[in-house]
């Protein structure tokens, strides 16, 4: 009957009384005016019943984005990715500040407070691994399960990413060129601005390719660019959605007990060591296709639970 895997999608995400009150008759109207119907007419009225029904998902979809989960739960997720972003940042500063301060030999010493410039864009890196305990706190806080979990994720996922898309499009560029520049001063003991490679520019600015950007920014190097930063724009939902297929795995309880800072770090390096390799037009959505299609097969090959795991 038309309808009935859309109305399982939707108990995935609203609660009983919309269940019950909009989409349980929107669907019993689909099937019986499908059932109703001449056999040539059913595509028909296939097609009208799904256009009405993505219509009021659309409609509703607010309440799945704008619903506050408790601010208890918001504190206890906030802190897990931020203690793990801060803790994956450090190693990857830590290795090129020592290189740099045991190298510097410029007229001035070296401006320990530009180094905080080097932060925005190594915290934008470690952002989508650090929200996979923040998706341990939503599906193991027990009086918080179905489909509020999966909207508080989804959550999750989307401020991510749009944290992400400001740190990489405007933050970490603008950051860089800061970092450049106080270096270059410091360097040669008088003010200096130089002018920005395509790293310091911002996302729009790539997009856009306005005039008065870098000469060597062919149209091949733009799309390599715009590539590299879509695609870790793209992955906290990809991070966030394959810590939800791991906890959902039955009869693998063992990978949920595996320390989900160490899941993360293992798959962040996965995660960049085959993306930046390949950075070469659209080789950086290699990870991404990866990740999906093992998240896909882990899904056919076992089943799949909407309860929480709290052993």
């Amino acid at each position: 009957m038309p309808g009935t895997r859309l109305l399982a999608f939707a108990s995935l995400w609203f609660d009983e009384g919309t269940l019950t009150t909009v989409f349980e008759p929107l669907v019993a109207d689909w099937q019986r005016e499908w059932l109703d119907a001449k056999p040539s007419h059913r595509s028909l009225v296939s097609m009208r019943g799904l256009a009405a029904f993505l219509s009021t998902l659309v409609a509703l979809s607010p309440r799945i984005l704008l619903s506050p989960p408790p601010a208890s739960l918001v504190i206890r997720v906030a802190t897990r990715v931020g203690v793990l972003a801060f803790a994956l940042t450090v190693p990857l500063i830590a290795s090129f500040v020592y290189d740099l301060i045991h190298s510097w030999n410029g007229a001035q010493p070296l401006p320990l407070i530009a180094l905080l410039n080097l932060l925005p864009g190594q915290i934008v890196l470690t952002l989508a691994p650090a929200m996979m305990p923040g998706v341990d706190v939503l599906r193991r806080h027990a009086p918080f399960s179905g489909h509020l979990a999966r909207r508080a994720t989804a959550q999750l996922a989307l401020l991510g990413m749009l944290a992400t898309l400001v740190g990489i499009g405007w933050g970490s560029p603008y950051a860089n060129q800061q970092f450049r520049n106080r270096m270059a001063s410091a360097s040669s003991g008088r003010s200096v601005q130089l002018s920005r490679g395509i790293h310091e520019l911002s996302l729009s600015e790539i997009w856009s390719s306005p005039k008065g950007v870098p000469r060597m920014m062919t149209n091949a190097r733009r799309t390599q660019e715009l590539n590299l930063r879509l695609s870790v724009v793209a992955a906290p939902i990809l991070f966030v959605w394959v810590r939800w297929t791991m906890l959902s795995v039955v009869r693998r309880k063992w990978i949920a007990a595996i320390p989900v800072s160490l899941v993360a770090i293992v798959t962040a390096v996965a995660f960049f060591a085959l993306m930046y390799p390949l950075n070469g037009g659209f080789g950086p959505w290699l990870p991404h296709l990866v990740m999906v299609l093992g998240g896909i097969a882990t899904l056919r090959w076992t089943r799949s639970t909407q309860q929480p795991i709290t052993g």
